[in-house]
């Protein structure tokens, strides 16, 4: 199967840095199209912060162009945090974010909300809570477990608590100790904590925390994880006995980590034996990477240095009596801000 995370073509509603440069709306559907004419195609995975959407326009776009031989197989689909808040941070939530909402019914898990003769969770209204800031569904709605072919695989969001996940975690390692596939992936969005994810839920945390339960913790280095929220794409943990943390969140973003990279993931297990492989389509080198610093940088540090300008000199600062002290503290700021702003734009 493939697996790709933070996928994006549109800019329509957060910057996709190098949609345009690696042509990823035709790329990536072409791509999916022409594989998945191979009947020994099993799935497909989509490691959160799903194209970018927030009402519904661009996820349509992209899947009018993907195949029946892709919408018929297996999909594996992970909340990330920009497809709970678009701007990707419950700090700035809004009203018409979608909260995964639209997101679950437009990829259905088999997910443990469904254990109560319900296919989703409605409990949570947004409408009733308001608090934008925060994650308004149920975590169940994402949370699924099971085994395909030889194969076991975990799905989570990050934006739930580690108390209300860990009894399902347990209850997945009762699962799969009965089940015994010869490997699991835990597939998650959060390679660290920020963002909607507290530390305990990070990918990595979670590995961490499954190896301690009974039922997982035989698997040992037999249980791996996808991540992205970072957009690259590298091994992400290893030890001695071989990789075990598969990073594969370049696919169309910028990040300050990477030059930009444009790949997927490739998981084979047939044959009695475990193989991922990484396919890189497109990539701009350190050159693509310089180059946005040096377009985008200096462009933000310039206007965020006028808008802290601006901002001290008609907020609190007018009444400071080091007014200019004032105004260049708050013009530094500006500029630290609206130079990592202008990266990316």
């Amino acid at each position: 199967g493939v697996f790709w995370a933070d996928p994006c073509f549109s800019s329509r509603y957060v910057v996709c840095s190098f949609g345009k440069a690696f042509q990823t709306l035709d790329r990536s559907t072409t791509l999916l199209n022409t594989a998945f004419e191979d009947k020994s195609m099993d799935l497909f995975g989509l490691l959160g912060d799903n194209l970018y959407d927030q009402g519904g326009e661009v996820t349509e776009e992209f899947f009018s162009r993907v195949s029946l031989n892709v919408k018929r197989r297996f999909w594996l689909m992970v909340n990330g945090n920009h497809d709970n808040w678009v701007c990707g941070s419950p700090i700035c939530g809004s009203p018409k974010d979608n909260f995964g909402i639209g997101q679950m019914q437009y990829y259905p898990m088999d997910s443990i909300a469904s254990q109560d003769n319900r296919v989703f969770s409605f409990e949570i209204d947004p409408d009733q809570h308001r608090q934008w800031n925060r994650f308004l569904n149920n975590a169940s709605n994402f949370l699924f477990y099971h085994k395909l072919g030889n194969v076991g695989f975990l799905g989570y969001t990050g934006a739930a608590e580690f108390d209300e996940t860990l009894p399902h975690l347990e209850a997945a390692c009762a699962y799969f100790a009965e089940a015994q596939p010869e490997v699991i992936f835990l597939l998650g969005h959060w390679n660290h904590g920020g963002m909607g994810c507290s530390k305990q839920m990070s990918v990595p945390a979670i590995r961490a925390a499954l190896l301690q339960i009974p039922g997982c913790s035989g698997f040992g280095r037999r249980l791996k994880y996808m991540d992205g929220h970072e957009h690259c794409n590298y091994i992400q943990a290893k030890d001695a006995e071989g990789n075990y943390g598969f990073m594969i969140g370049g696919h169309g973003m910028a990040d300050v980590m990477c030059a930009p990279q444009y790949g997927f993931a490739y998981l084979d297990t047939t044959n009695d034996r475990i193989r991922l492989f990484y396919f890189e389509i497109s990539h701009s080198g350190i050159g693509g990477l310089l180059l946005g610093i040096a377009l985008g940088v200096p462009l933000g540090a310039l206007l965020g240095a006028l808008l802290g300008k601006c901002i001290s000199g008609s907020a609190a600062c007018r009444r400071c009596r080091r007014k200019s002290l004032a105004m260049l503290s708050c013009g530094v700021l500006g500029a630290l801000l609206g130079g990592v702003a202008g990266y990316f734009l």
